[in-house]
């Protein structure tokens, strides 16, 4: 979750993190989660569910199949 820094801060704060603490760890929450959404996108199983879920069939050559 991006904003979990965040919430965990709200449930118990101290006087160490600042507002900039806070801010650099939900933008490395959200550049972990595209890494990880990247990964996911460009992996070859991911591809085929997508193909299955969408029922889309290719030929032998790679063309799609109507």
């Amino acid at each position: 979750d991006i904003l979990k820094p965040i919430y965990d801060f709200l449930k118990a704060p101290d006087k160490h993190t600042n507002l900039h603490d806070l801010m650099d760890e939900c933008i490395g929450s959200f550049f972990r989660f595209c890494s990880r959404d990247v990964e996911y996108c460009t992996d070859e199983e991911a591809f085929e569910h997508d193909c299955e879920a969408n029922g889309y069939e290719f030929l032998s050559n790679g063309e799609f199949f109507n």
